[in-house]
């Protein structure tokens, strides 16, 4: 029988590129024998390293003795930052020798030739090889290796093969090899059909055949017999005869004929008019018989209402709308609703009995309101400083005890400030001893309101020359308050509390404010 051993290739390579190093070589020895490895390194002037290749294109082997022969190498050196890296090269014969060890040869007939390449880490050398393989002589065996080589004996050829149960002798090599077990095999379970028989599951060796688990039949089913029931036919389905046959084989016994379908037995749906509202119908067809629609009604359209508008105003007690109704079936409906006004009181008047009384001015509408009055007391310091009166008055009617009425003041406008309803009333009163009184307050259907915060009126009124506005107090003391006066109007800025409850809070203090316009003392 040949071996094969391998044989080192010594690669002599000098490079003559400019930025390449030459090829270097190194003999490094492997089990089955030795090889050269070459190293081409690649850099720029500037010593930074490339990413080189070198690839072996050609191998000439030239026997120069029984033990010996020449290898020439052509190859190929490649770089890929520097194209004027890449060349052709051709490197010196290298003599191919022999090895010191053994290694079961008797010449150099026979030998061929093969290349490898691979890359360092960081690729910046590529390492090649260059193999000689040549023919072997004979082993000498002992225990399965080779006494003169590493060669190991795989067995391959051998005729004396150890069995399940027993080892063996290798023929080639003599070493003892291991029984081989047994190679276990299953047979399926099949089941019985039927017609047909089955069996158990079985085991056995595949190799020596041995049972170990034995496979035993499974008797035949016979037939699972089912009846078709016989199904009437309708209008439109078929029906059938009964039949008989297997469940489990489905091998039939009586077979079940086709009985036809009867056909439908047609009847008409009347047609429905529409209505204003409701859809209707056309006429159609269905079968007395199933049901089946034959031929179906088709919806016609609801004609729709013919409705006509007519606008009803709002009153003071009633809200308005627009009404439209169906001149075809009556039907109307409301929409565009908007709030009843609420009456419109004009000037509220006293009643001499602690109410006051106003109409609503609304054109139409002839309510009459009638509420008590709100009296206020406040005490007035003469210009003698002597004690001080005291008034009693109703802002809304003007009414003052044992006095004559307050009079009304046309005119007054709110500038700015919150007033959630409502409206401004001013009311003016002489004094006795000279000088002018006016109450302002804000009203709602007879009874004051609660303003809010900063509140600026427009007074129509100008103070005559020398006279000057105070804010009144209970108490009768007098504080200064802001306003300014142009030709025909005098603007008054008063403070309010923010949305105070007057039932809980002194009223005076909070829903009415007296101005006093005091001639100057001469």
């Amino acid at each position: 029988m040949k071996r094969r051993v391998i044989f080192a290739v010594a690669l002599a390579m000098i490079l003559m590129v400019i930025g390449c190093t030459a090829l270097a070589t190194e003999k490094t020895t492997r089990q089955d024998g030795a090889f050269v490895k070459v190293s081409y390194n690649c850099y720029d002037e500037a010593g930074n390293n490339h990413s080189p290749s070198v690839t072996i294109t050609k191998v000439e082997v030239n026997k120069t003795s029984a033990n010996s022969a020449t290898v020439k190498v052509y190859y190929k050196t490649s770089c890929n930052h520097d194209s004027s890296h890449d060349k052709d090269k051709t490197g010196n014969p290298v003599t191919l020798y022999r090895l010191a060890r053994n290694y079961c040869t008797d010449g150099m007939d026979n030998f061929w030739m093969a290349t490898e390449n691979y890359q360092d880490s960081g690729a910046k050398r590529t390492t090649s090889y260059v193999y000689a393989e040549i023919e072997r002589g004979s082993h000498t065996w002992a225990n399965g290796k080779c006494k003169n080589c590493p060669a190991v004996c795989d067995h391959s050829g051998n005729t004396n093969p150890p069995t399940c149960t027993e080892s063996a002798a290798c023929s080639i090599c003599g070493k003892t090899l291991e029984a081989l077990g047994h190679d276990e095999k299953t047979i399926d379970r099949l089941e019985p059909t039927c017609t047909e028989a089955g069996h158990t599951e079985g085991r056995y060796c595949d190799r020596c055949k041995e049972v170990f688990v034995e496979s035993t039949v499974l008797e035949v089913l016979g037939h699972d017999y089912k009846t078709i029931e016989r199904l009437e036919p309708t209008c439109t389905e078929a029906g059938h005869t009964e039949g008989r046959y297997c469940d489990r084989c489905k091998e039939v016994f009586v077979e079940s004929t086709v009985l036809n379908a009867l056909g439908h037995d047609p009847i008409t749906d009347p047609s429905v008019d529409p209505t204003c509202t409701e859809t209707g119908l056309t006429a159609g067809e269905h079968c007395k018989v199933c049901k089946t629609i034959l031929t179906a009604q088709q919806t016609i359209a609801a004609k729709g209402h013919d409705y006509s508008a007519k606008k009803v105003a709002p009153t003071c007690t009633e809200g308005g709308y627009t009404k439209h109704t169906c001149a075809v079936c009556g039907d109307s409906y409301k929409d565009q609703k908007v709030a009843r006004l609420r009456h419109y009181y004009g000037l509220w008047h006293d009643n001499g009995d602690a109410t006051h009384t106003a109409s609503c001015v609304r054109k139409g509408c002839e309510h009459q309101a009638t509420v008590e009055c709100h009296m206020f007391e406040y005490a007035l310091t003469n210009a003698a400083e002597e004690e001080a009166a005291t008034i009693e008055f109703c802002p809304v009617c003007g009414f003052r005890k044992e006095l004559d009425a307050m009079a009304a003041v046309e005119g007054a406008k709110l500038v700015s400030g919150k007033l959630s309803k409502g409206e401004i009333i001013v009311r003016e009163a002489l004094l006795p001893e000279g000088g002018r009184l006016m109450t302002i307050a804000f009203e709602y259907a007879g009874k004051l309101v609660q303003p809010a915060e900063r509140m600026e009126i427009a007074l129509p009124i100008v103070p005559a020359e020398g006279e000057a506005f105070t804010l009144l107090n209970p108490d009768g003391t007098e504080t200064a308050v802001e306003c300014v006066s142009d030709a025909e109007t005098t603007r008054v800025i008063l403070e309010y509390p923010e949305e105070i409850d007057a039932e809980r809070v002194d009223p005076e203090t909070n829903l009415v404010r007296l101005l006093r316009a005091v001639p100057a003392v001469q």
